[in-house]
């Protein structure tokens, strides 16, 4: 029994085995080759080659591109059209007629402006190749522009145009033979500087103005009725033919028998194109009248057309675009910067020369005996320096000095000087100390990455009652530009001290040379003020005592008045150096060229009073 069902189940198995592979079969035999897709050919097994994949069906590769677009039908022409725009103005285009013996009057639709037109600027000979009829449009074709602030400073009140028009609406061939008077009644603008205000005739006409008549809608006016418009057209040449205007027409008077030829005859026109119907541009005088709210003046409308405008300055924006004033939004000083362009010298290498005011300087100057700099309180003008100043850190008792040097220069360097100890002197100071042997490597804080160096000066000039040479200062900046600081004796800033005769002090080296990298170099010369016997005001000098300053390239020197008479009476608080400086020019047919600025100098062999700074930018030489 158990071996019966067993067998049954072996039977079972293999008719389900059967019935599988009875059913692969089938499903093998359906396989159908689908296009771009391969087949692997069957073989007999009795063959004995193996069934190999073929590389190179389906293979290739199809392109598939876009269909090409169908050629135009119609193309369009290549002449454009061209651009108009309809700026928002506030009067209305209008025209009214001229006559021989009576004045016209006309005034705008928004009551800005007024035209009177006296008897007798309409010749009879003018009026009869008009056709009989002469008339005159009017149109705005700018509104009013500019601001009074924030803006360039000028302000339009509005450009308007008027064309001499024949009977047949056509641009007249010829003038007036009188000026007409333009009235502008400008409103309420009190924030304009209405009492400098200008009239300039015939003055550019933008593209976009279509100079046509035809083309312009005319509405009524206070004096006319309302009368038919004609369309506008768009002129596709720069000269279209205008077509006759219905508008003009409603409005000509029949002309007399003694006026002109009859109206069935052609009348003459302007033949050349439109924009050559303008006159020459030309500034009037025009006459403020306060009272009324008006600018007027004359204008000869001896041309077929005629632009005017009216424009005057506003106040408030007088300082230029942009203002070259600015906050400080972290220490609220007011700053300002104006470059002074030089001549180039090789490679287009100059000194980088401006005029920087500062509200700081005026604001945080506490020193009873600071003057103020040649060019005014607050303001500076230099190329840099390296300033020195000695400090007492000791609250109380012996007193403690300690010594500080600053660089700034005309490339944004600003930084303050670290020696490498504490003990470095580079002249006679409080300390003590004798001046330290160069050369001295500095570093500067914070870091600008600019190396400087202190040597021994070159100087073999200087005076034995001044003691030993203090050394002087050559930076390296990064861009590969050196420069030299108080390498010369004018270049050298001191003070003396009424306790200690002919003891200078040097309190700045002033900057006396740029190099850049490939050898070219600019040399910096100062003339120097030292008025040491006695106490001055700040007054301007004019004379220069001495000079030393000199070059071939500048054979020129400033004409200098006289010198200020001293003043032993003024207050000590007013102790200052008097200087004036003048700014010249000179370029060379062949480098080297030059720029020059020269201070003049009063020199004083007395020495035993405070002596202020010398200051000065003379010349400035470029090789």
């Amino acid at each position: 029994m158990r071996g019966t069902s067993s067998a049954r189940r072996r039977a079972s198995k293999h008719g389900f085995l059967s019935a599988l592979l009875g059913a692969s079969v089938v499903v093998t035999s359906t396989v159908v080759a689908l296009p771009g897709s391969f087949v692997i050919a069957a073989h007999a097994a009795s063959s004995g080659q193996p069934n190999l994949f073929d590389p190179n069906s389906a293979a290739t590769s199809v392109n598939h591109l876009p269909p090409e677009p169908a050629p135009e039908a119609n193309p369009t022409p290549g002449t454009p059209t061209p651009f108009m725009k309809n700026p928002t103005v506030s009067m209305a285009p209008a025209s009214f007629s001229l006559s021989v013996s009576t004045p016209s009057h006309f005034v705008s639709s928004d009551g800005r402006l007024l035209i009177d037109v006296p008897a007798g600027a309409l010749s009879p000979t003018d009026l009869a190749a008009d056709g009989g009829s002469t008339s005159l449009l009017v149109r705005q074709i700018l509104p009013q522009s500019g601001s009074n602030a924030g803006g360039s400073g000028h302000y339009s009140f509005g450009t308007y145009l008027i064309q001499i028009l024949n009977s047949s609406g056509q641009l007249a061939n010829h003038g007036l033979q009188q000026p007409v008077t333009l009235t502008m009644h400008y409103g309420a603008s009190s924030a304009l500087d209405i009492a400098h205000a200008y009239m300039v005739l015939n003055v550019p006409i933008p593209s976009a103005v279509n100079l046509d008549p035809s083309s312009v809608v005319v509405g009524p006016t206070p004096q006319q009725p309302s009368r038919p418009a004609s369309r506008p057209v768009v002129p596709s040449s720069p000269n279209p033919s205008p077509r006759p205007r219905s508008s003009i027409n409603a409005s000509t008077p029949s002309p007399s028998p003694s006026s002109g030829p009859s109206q069935t005859s052609q009348p003459a026109r302007w033949l050349k194109p439109l924009r050559d119907s303008l006159g020459p541009r030309t500034p009037r005088r025009s006459t403020f009248d306060p009272s009324a709210g008006t600018l007027s003046g004359g204008a000869p409308l001896s041309s077929p057309s005629t632009s005017v405008t009216w424009g005057t300055d506003s106040p408030v924006a007088t300082f230029g675009k942009p203002s070259p004033f600015e906050i400080d939004l972290g220490g609220g000083s007011l700053t300002a910067e104006y470059n002074i362009d030089v001549p180039a010298g090789p490679k287009g290498f100059k000194p980088p020369l401006s005029l920087i005011y500062n509200s700081a300087g005026v604001t945080g100057q506490h020193n009873p005996q600071g003057a103020a700099g040649w060019v005014g309180e607050g303001w500076n003008m230099t190329l840099g320096e390296i300033s020195w100043a000695e400090h007492n850190t000791a609250g109380t008792g012996t007193p403690t000095w300690q010594n500080s040097w600053e660089l700034s220069d005309a490339y944004g360097t600003s930084a303050e000087l670290i020696p490498p100890n504490v003990f470095v002197s580079t002249y006679n100071d409080d300390t003590g100390r004798p001046i330290t042997a160069s050369p001295i490597r500095w570093h500067t804080a914070s870091e600008t990455y600019a190396k400087v160096y202190s040597f021994i000066s070159p100087i073999t000039s200087w005076p034995p009652s001044y003691g030993a040479i203090p050394p002087c200062f050559r930076v390296f900046l990064r861009s590969g530009i050196m420069e030299e600081f108080g390498c010369t004796l004018d270049s050298l800033q001191y003070y003396l001290l009424a306790s200690r005769p002919n003891t200078p002090y040097v309190a700045n080296w002033l900057l006396d040379m740029i190099t850049e990298p490939d050898g070219n170099q600019i040399h910096v010369s100062y003339v120097q003020d030292q008025p040491s016997g006695s106490i001055r005001d700040a007054v301007m000098t004019t004379t220069c005592g001495r000079r030393r300053c000199g070059s071939a390239l500048l054979p020129r020197t400033p004409s200098m008045p006289p010198i200020h008479p001293e003043s032993t009476a003024a207050p000590a608080a007013a102790r200052s150096a008097a200087t004036t400086h003048s700014i010249s020019q000179a370029a060379g047919g062949s480098p080297p060229q030059s720029f020059k600025a020269t201070s003049s100098s009063k020199t004083s062999t007395s020495r035993s009073g405070m002596a202020a700074l010398p200051i000065g930018i003379p010349c400035v030489i470029t090789s």
